[in-house]
């Protein structure tokens, strides 16, 4: 059995609270990045150095705890602003992914699969493929 590794990361966004903020990055383990934006001011973000997007934290009695961390991040996004994320990743050569996903100030989301959206447009094409 493979493992499985990823890169991940924010793009850089307004946040409404930044000491929140940056507990929040804490609790997850990301490096916190900061832009200095003519028009906006301060913009933050994030890399995710340890396999992708998080799905838990580890609590003070280091028990892992699952979440749903989009919609946690959604609670920092300052109104009227979203953060995008990326991730790819890959399990050897036999399953490489990417993903993508918005993730408003109000909580909508929108995500799109690079393999999904790639396939769907082979399927409208006129030509033959495999999957594999």
């Amino acid at each position: 059995m493979s493992t499985y590794y990823a890169t991940a990361r924010s793009s850089a966004f307004k946040v409404r609270d930044v000491a929140k903020f940056k507990k929040f990055c804490e609790r997850y383990r990301l490096e916190l990045f900061r832009e200095d934006d003519k028009d906006h001011g301060q913009l933050y973000g994030f890399v995710c150095p340890d396999d992708g997007m998080p799905s838990c934290y580890m609590d003070d009695d280091e028990d892992w705890i699952d979440v749903d961390f989009e919609e946690e991040l959604s609670n920092h996004v300052a109104e009227g602003w979203c953060a995008v994320l990326m991730e790819v990743g890959a399990e050897k050569a036999a399953y490489l992914v990417g993903y993508a996903s918005i993730i408003s100030s109000d909580g909508c989301e929108d995500h799109i699969n690079l393999g999904d959206t790639i396939f769907e447009k082979a399927d409208k094409s006129k030509f033959k493929y495999s999957r594999f």
